[in-house]
């Protein structure tokens, strides 16, 4: 059975309409969200801080470069001008992010 034109322009508009939401959501217009991304970076930054005054290793300082790119993709995101520039810096945050956190596993496993 093959679907009318009319389903097909309905089932586009409903992705595009999803696609306009998930944007509006990674806005980070709103000051809570920020914060609780900075917070959420601070603390990571805290634990590989803490983590090399305990290892007594300058190792666990690799994942701050991630998150430092992170926090400036944080920052570029916040005043974004476009939804597009939004949409690279959010996924910059999200890679830079990852890449810490599997840093962070990396380093753990070394120092174990």
């Amino acid at each position: 059975m093959m679907p009318t034109p009319e389903s097909r322009d309905s089932e586009r508009a409903e992705v595009a309409e999803l696609w306009r939401d998930m944007v509006a959501v990674g806005r980070l217009r709103h000051p809570r969200t920020h914060l609780g991304i900075i917070v959420v970076l601070g603390v990571l930054g805290a634990v590989c801080l803490l983590a090399t005054i305990t290892r007594m290793s300058a190792l666990p300082l690799v994942p701050l470069l991630p998150l430092a790119v992170a926090a400036y993709s944080a920052w570029r995101a916040r005043n974004a001008s476009s939804d597009r520039s939004l949409l690279w810096w959010v996924m910059l945050l999200l890679l830079s992010v990852a890449v810490c956190i599997w840093l962070v596993a990396l380093v753990g496993r070394i120092l174990q």
